[in-house]
């Protein structure tokens, strides 16, 4: 990554459709994602569905809170002096989880509509003589 950097290629042009800074997010690797910042990614940069920012995924992993983590702790000290806040990325991504989750069929509905569409077909084939 700092390599890219050091060759001053743009920090916040996507590849494959995801910006560099989001991939890090959801590679979880705050190293680079610090590298990033610093050379000035746009931490307010949406991944390509326009719902989840670097934040929401930061978050969704918990990586960001170990005491003991350096990196986790230099990037949550940097994007919250940069306007972002943590309490409304943990409440945003609950509500995609949720938004998600609601939007699953049930476990097995989609079994249940397999199975009631092959005895409706046996049941036809039955009536016209198969």
């Amino acid at each position: 990554m700092k390599l890219l950097v050091d060759h001053h290629v743009d920090v916040n042009l996507a590849s494959r459709g995801s910006k560099p800074l989001i991939q890090t997010g959801c590679q979880n690797d705050r190293a680079s994602g610090m590298v990033l910042l610093k050379a000035g990614a746009n931490p307010r940069e949406h991944e390509s569905n326009g719902f989840r920012k670097v934040v929401h995924f930061l978050v969704a992993q918990g990586k960001l809170f170990e005491p003991d983590d350096e990196d986790g702790s230099a990037l949550k000290a940097w994007i919250t002096a940069h306007g972002e806040s943590l309490k409304a990325a943990r409440l945003e991504e609950e509500r995609f989880t949720s938004m998600y989750e609601a939007a699953l069929p049930a476990p097995d509905s989609a079994a249940k509509k397999i199975r009631d569409q092959i005895i409706s077909e046996r049941e036809n084939r039955r009536s016209i003589g198969y």
